[in-house]
């Protein structure tokens, strides 16, 4: 039995699915990472950003909470999105992010006093 064009493309979507890809993960100089400098890790492109994410801070006992995946060039990817929407499995077999202190995350306050503020 032949199968159609889109019988086809569906059983060669399933197994890009199921395939594994290598991601390197390159870690921030922090002290809970312990002078680890990167992980390199074999997943599926349908594997959540966030689940890595976790995956990796957890081993280093460190808050995910704390830390986004990032492009090279600064770009935060979403944590619930597939590795695949990046272009994983699609356009790359294998791609480096690198660990990021979370940018929404405020570590501080800053306090703003003003003084003799003369509004007309």
């Amino acid at each position: 039995m032949k199968k159609t064009d889109e019988q086809y493309a569906q059983a060669k979507e399933q197994a890009a699915k199921s395939e594994s890809y290598f991601v390197t993960i390159l870690l921030p100089t922090v002290p809970a990472f312990q002078g680890v400098t990167q992980q390199r890790r074999k997943v599926k492109a349908t594997t959540l950003v966030g689940e890595v994410v976790t995956t990796i801070c957890k081993r280093h006992k460190a808050n995910p909470e704390d830390f986004s995946l990032a492009t090279l060039d600064d770009f935060i990817l979403s944590k619930k999105e597939f590795f695949e929407f990046y272009g994983l499995g699609k356009k790359f077999d294998q791609m480096t992010f690198k660990l990021v202190s979370n940018p929404n995350q405020d570590r501080c306050v800053v306090l703003l006093s003003v003084e003799n503020v003369n509004i007309y």
